[in-house]
């Protein structure tokens, strides 16, 4: 049995009801955005996409970190791009470890 938190499969969906935006995965609910209310934040349908965005964003940039992993030696003579580069893959795999909670 593996230790490694698991986030339920993709694809993820919303489900808009009047007060809430539920996200939504095989069968399971994952977490609601409230709607309107006493306090009405236009950031709440953007929170609820980022939400349903969130295994193809993590499966995204594990492909960019291999990539970028693999890049490497050919643009090794640019001290700015090798810097840019490495910044990139620290925030890649930062990024990826906080997905998994680790």
């Amino acid at each position: 049995m593996s230790n490694e938190m698991q986030h339920t499969p993709g694809p993820y969906k919303q489900l808009r009801q009047p007060t809430e935006i539920m996200i939504v995965a095989n069968g399971h609910h994952l977490a609601s955005v409230p709607l309107g209310g006493p306090i009405d934040r236009p950031e709440d349908e953007a929170n609820a996409n980022l939400f349903t965005s969130a295994p193809d964003l993590l499966a995204a940039l594990k492909v960019a970190l291999i990539a970028l992993e693999h890049s490497k030696p050919l643009m090794a003579h640019y001290k700015e791009t090798q810097d840019r580069h490495s910044d990139a893959k620290i925030a890649a795999r930062a990024a990826i470890l906080k997905a998994e909670g680790k």
